[in-house]
């Protein structure tokens, strides 16, 4: 008789061994879920862009020759990159973009020139300038995405707009993200730039010699 409740002492001990063990795995696992989010949400939170507009606090228009240059005042005088972490292309494709239109308000047709002219860009880890454009990627209207390193002098888009009695207004969209490619060296990096605009009628235009 005494074995066998020598037995069933051991036995329940066991189970309270067993239950304890799983307690505790279950504690760890909780442990490390938690870890594992708040580790997506510094991550995720360490990268940031500002992208200002030319212009004044009275007015976000401004004009360059004949070009007039309107911006959508709805959307703020900062573009920022929302979501703040690395997305792919497609994902992109669903970002609102911001907006904005050129004019041409003179006689005569005119080209012109989009760029986005760095203001400045800090990175802890050392990263030049181009490393960092390299892990940031723009669209204008419906191009193909590109990496902003790619940008020859900062250009986006050039193209020529219609004036005088076939006067025209262009309107353009620009997206900005991060690259899904964006490695752990681009946490806390901060990126600024502007938006500039340069037009000049064709009649003054000069084809550049090779």
């Amino acid at each position: 008789m005494a074995n066998k409740k020598s037995k069933k002492n051991t036995k329940n001990i066991k189970n309270k061994s067993n239950i304890n063990i799983l307690k505790e795995k279950k504690t760890l696992i909780i442990l490390l879920l938690v870890s594992i989010s708040v580790l997506i949400l510094l991550i995720s939170t360490s990268y940031s862009a500002f992208i200002t507009r030319v212009g004044t606090e009275e007015s976000l228009n401004y004009t360059t020759g004949t070009l007039n240059v309107s911006f959508d005042d709805s959307m703020g005088s900062v573009i920022n990159i929302n979501p703040a972490k690395p997305i792919s292309d497609q994902h992109a494709q669903t970002l609102t973009p911001y907006t904005f239109t050129i004019t041409n308000t003179g006689s005569l047709d005119s080209t012109f020139k989009i760029y986005l002219t760095d203001e400045s860009i800090s990175n802890p880890y050392g990263l030049s300038n181009e490393q960092v454009k390299s892990n940031i990627k723009y669209q204008i209207n419906d191009n193909e995405p590109a990496l902003l390193s790619n940008a020859d002098g900062n250009l986006l888009l050039a193209g020529g707009i219609n004036g005088g009695e076939d006067t025209e207004t262009k309107e353009f969209t620009l997206r900005l993200w991060i690259d899904e490619s964006a490695t752990i060296e681009m946490e806390n990096t901060t990126y600024t730039a502007k938006i500039s605009i340069t037009g000049q009628s064709v009649s003054d235009y000069v084809e550049p010699t090779e």
